[in-house]
């Protein structure tokens, strides 16, 4: 079952340093232009998204990341399909995230 977790405690999982995985399924463009510090990318609309998803470790522990929290809610379903255990999906997504942002160059 997939976890549905706030931006608040996402930000204590930071503050925490507990061990995870933010992985950030909006477009490179989207990504690019501000996400979480420490996010990857892997877009959800790539038709590789689960040929890549494949390569992550089922056992760590994934913070699935969009603009507001419907793809990344979709992505989290993905991923548990998949055999990941660990995954919570970011309910309110980059809408409603208030803490520190980076801007990466997608991989």
């Amino acid at each position: 079952m997939v976890i549905n977790i706030t931006v608040d405690e996402v930000k204590l999982i930071q503050d925490k340093n507990i061990n995870t995985v933010i992985v950030d399924v909006r477009t490179t463009d989207e990504f690019e232009n501000g996400t979480m510090h420490g996010a990857i990318n892997i877009d959800i609309f790539d038709p590789e998204f689960m040929n890549k998803c494949q390569k992550l470790d089922t056992a760590s522990t994934y913070l699935i990341l969009c603009k507001s929290g419907n793809r990344s809610g979709q992505a989290a379903e993905y991923l548990e399909q998949m055999g990941f255990k660990n995954v919570c999906n970011i309910i309110g997504g980059m809408i409603a995230w208030d803490g520190k942002i980076a801007y990466p160059k997608a991989a």
